[in-house]
């Protein structure tokens, strides 16, 4: 969803949303392999200003994303648990921005930056194969991504 205005030879984008993100961590040390999937679903707000399409010109965009349900499946199993129970870290708010320079109506280079705030999730009970009982959490994490795209319109 989004509401437009225009600035003349701008125009100006109030932008909201929702989404859902999946992705794969693997933590390799000497002892294991452990993989971790999460499922993430946010909100996210922002404001775009930019020329229109058919325009070469500058144009960005920066807004905040609110993860409103965090769920990670740490694969106890494969570490040696007999149980896998779902680990929810807590979302926090985090931020997105972007700047580009339209070259054409075909042709944009982008810079970005990308991020996710989590606060510790709540203990859960893993029991290990020897019967031993742990509580397990997912410690308070974040994660920054900057990068340079090229973005093709056809």
């Amino acid at each position: 969803m989004f509401y437009r205005d225009d600035l003349g030879a701008y125009k100006l984008d109030l932008l909201g949303g929702l989404g859902v993100d999946f992705w794969r961590r693997s933590i390799r040390n000497t002892s294991f392999n452990q993989i971790e999937d999460y499922t993430v679903w946010f909100m996210r707000g922002g404001v775009r200003l930019s020329k229109p399409r058919e325009e070469a010109g500058l144009h960005g965009e920066f807004g905040f994303k609110y993860p409103f349900s965090v769920g990670e499946n740490a694969h106890l199993t494969s570490l040696g648990y007999t149980s896998n129970p779902t680990l929810s870290p807590k979302g926090e708010v985090s931020g997105y921005a972007e700047i580009g320079y339209r070259i054409d109506a075909k042709l944009d280079v982008i810079g970005y930056y990308d991020s996710w705030r989590f606060g510790r999730s709540n203990d859960v009970m893993a029991t290990d194969t020897a019967g031993v009982t742990w509580l397990i959490h997912q410690p308070k994490s974040k994660m920054d991504a900057t990068g340079l795209k090229l973005l093709v319109s056809f």
